[in-house]
Order: structure tokens, then sequence, then C-alpha cells
């Protein structure tokens, strides 16, 4: 069976003939992302057709690869033979060893998988090997788009009135305390204020606590904003680059 690491890189693809052009690398991104969902839905032929056209836009050799592991879960051990045979004409020669064996592993499930559709009708294929769950992410190339979406910039529009509001409340509750405090006398040792003025006085405080509530709110949506934005920011980020590829020694993970 094929065994699976993950590498903290990817590997320049390799293409024979003219590189390819944005139009083609776009085109083999989205077939890989086809091939990938159709892999996880158990649709292997399809997801292997998927590898297969990315790779000849591309010359992405782990699309090839790819190809193999998702012929090889869905019992097509010639197809996957033959995927990974194109591989290891291109795999580097530290990986020849460890193809060579896939190779003969795949072989003799083939052999036996002939011997048993002589013998009976349709007989189930060798099921694969556990922890073949996955396949090579595409290098993007190009990054991705990130969308904030409207309830955050709903959030900053909040924060921003809240702050208004507060600002003008404030001012005019300040203004009219000094207009209360500026039409006092002293008298007799005793503050004399007229009717007018007491007005001026009592109407500063509601103004002074909606002015605190509406800074309260515009503190609170601002909190809300920075956190919404930081979540949409990553939800749209671009994807890790990580690499699928075997290696000597069985199925082991790195990061």
């Amino acid at each position: 069976m094929l065994g699976l690491v993950v590498a903290a890189t990817a590997p320049a693809p390799v293409r024979a003939a003219n590189k390819p052009t944005t139009a083609e690398l776009a085109r083999a991104e989205e077939l890989y992302d086809n091939g990938r969902t159709l892999f996880a839905e158990g649709s292997y032929d399809a997801a292997a057709t998927a590898f297969e056209q990315a790779y000849a836009l591309s010359g992405n050799l782990d699309m090839l690869y790819n190809a193999a592991l998702a012929h090889d879960r869905a019992g097509r051990f010639e197809e996957a033979i033959l995927a990974l045979d194109r591989y290891r004409a291109l795999a580097p020669a530290s990986e020849r060893a460890t193809l060579d064996e896939r190779k003969k592993s795949l072989q003799r499930r083939l052999d036996k998988q002939r011997e048993a559709a002589a013998a009976e009708p349709q007989p189930a294929a060798d099921a694969p090997t556990p922890g073949e769950t996955s396949v090579t992410p595409y290098p993007s190339t190009a990054p991705r788009r990130r969308r904030v979406r409207p309830v955050t910039w709903a959030l900053l529009g909040v924060a921003a009135g809240g702050v208004v509001v507060g600002t003008a409340l404030g001012a005019t509750s300040l203004s009219r305390t000094k207009a209360a405090n500026g039409g006092c006398t002293q008298s007799a040792g005793m503050l004399l204020c007229g009717d007018d003025v007491a007005s001026a006085a009592r109407s500063s405080r509601p103004l002074a606590i909606g002015a605190d509530v509406a800074f309260a709110i515009a503190g609170a949506t601002t909190v809300a904003f920075v956190a919404l934005l930081v979540l949409d920011l990553r939800r749209g980020g671009a994807p890790t680059q990580a690499r699928l590829r075997p290696r000597p020694g069985g199925l082991a993970w790195a990061f």
C-alpha cells in the first residue's frame, strides 16, 4: 500500500514542456480542489481523474501520487501502478527504494485480485492501509482573498456612532455645568443660584450619564469588532502549504 508522510514544504512542480500559464495553474488548482472533495466523499475514480488532469496542466508531481492513492482506494490496482510508475520516473532518487516496495505491494494485490476474479464474479478489494485518508495539498498560485463579513463592519459603525454620541452628550453636559457654576453668586458665606441656573445644572446630569452609556457601548462593540475581524481574516487566509510524500520506515507525520 502507499505510505504517506506530511512534510513542511511542497517541492517545485515538474513539467517537461513549456511553463504553465497563470490560467492553467488556476485551473489545475481548481481541479485539485475538486479531487480533494471527491476523495473525501469516497468518489475515488473521479478524484483520480481530477488529479491526473491537474498534473497535465501544472506538471505538479504530487498530483500523480494523489492519483495513485485514489486508484488504490478504488481497488483499481493496475491504474494505481501506472500512476505510481509515472511518479517514480520523476521522483527523487532517495524515494526510489520505497516506491519500488509500494509498487511490489500493489502488484501482489493486483495478482490476487485477478486470481479471485477468475474464480468468483467480483470479490471485494483489499482494504487500504489505515491512515491513508488525505491527499497532497496543491500549492496555491495566488493568495486567497480575505473577506470581512457585513456584521463585522456593522459593529465598527456602532462603535464609531457610540463615540460620536458620547462626545456630543459629554460636551453638552460640560457646557451646562459650567454655565450653572458661572450663574451663582457668593453672599454672606452662601452660594446663591437662580432658577434658570438650577435647571441647567439638573439637565447636565442625565446628559453625563448618557455620555457614559454611549462610551461603554462604543468600547464593547469595539472589542467585538476586533474579535470578529481577526476571525474573518483567519477564515479567509491562504491554506497551509503541506506535502504528502512517501518515506522509508512506514507511516509518519511531520509538520
